[in-house]
């Protein structure tokens, strides 16, 4: 394991940084996870004068705890409120985390 793999996973098993909950692959057994769970504005354009387009809800993750990036509809459960966040597509993937944008 990696400087990096380690420093992952530390971030993850932090209670301060992630949530807990659950992963259901749309085949297969559900998978426990830590995510963090983040609900924004999401500007448009992009640059030095914007406006307020909409709200985005995001969920990141660490790569390793899944095995692969989370497809459309399959979905993730906060353990603390049991919401549901069906996952719309993959936002970022940098080999160590990856981020999707969820409803």
């Amino acid at each position: 394991m990696t400087v990096w793999d380690e420093m992952a996973e530390d971030l993850t098993a932090d209670e301060a940084m992630s949530q807990a909950a659950v992963f259901t692959p749309a085949a297969g057994d559900p998978i426990p996870v830590r995510v963090d769970l983040v609900e924004a504005e999401k500007l448009q354009p992009g640059g030095l004068e914007s406006q307020m387009w909409g709200s985005e809800t995001t969920i990141e993750y660490w790569l390793p705890d899944i095995g692969r990036e989370a497809n459309a509809g399959e979905t993730f459960t906060m353990d603390a409120d049991g919401a549901v966040y069906t996952v719309s597509d993959v936002l970022e993937n940098d080999g160590l985390f990856c981020r999707v944008s969820v409803k």
